[in-house]
């Protein structure tokens, strides 16, 4: 669970695996960062989907931009966690609606 982002100031950084969000002017940045291809796990799916709310419901934000370190911008879900644990294809196609839905 994110913790409430603070009242902006001048720059805001906050680092919740597997990604990065900053704020500054008014310009919310997320960055993924989980080389080497930004596969997000389940876990991280719900994370990033509570992170795009919070900024999208932020007075003291205007524009919400997603980017992604790395060779690639975002591969999709960890298949390696679905190999290990494929009863929680059910928990990751839930966080990956959820974080669409907080886009539109």
């Amino acid at each position: 669970m994110m913790l409430p982002l603070p009242p902006l100031t001048n720059s805001v950084r906050l680092m919740t695996e597997p990604f990065e969000t900053s704020i500054r002017n008014h310009i919310a940045e997320i960055t993924l960062n989980r080389p080497p291809v930004n596969a997000l796990a389940g876990k991280h799916w719900h994370q990033l989907a509570i992170t795009i709310n919070e900024l999208s419901n932020n007075p003291q934000v205007r524009v919400v931009l997603i980017r992604a370190e790395g060779r690639g911008f975002c591969a999709g879900v960890d298949i390696k966690e679905l190999q290990v644990r494929p009863d929680m294809i059910g928990s990751v196609n839930k966080g990956n609606y959820d974080t669409f839905k907080a886009l539109h």
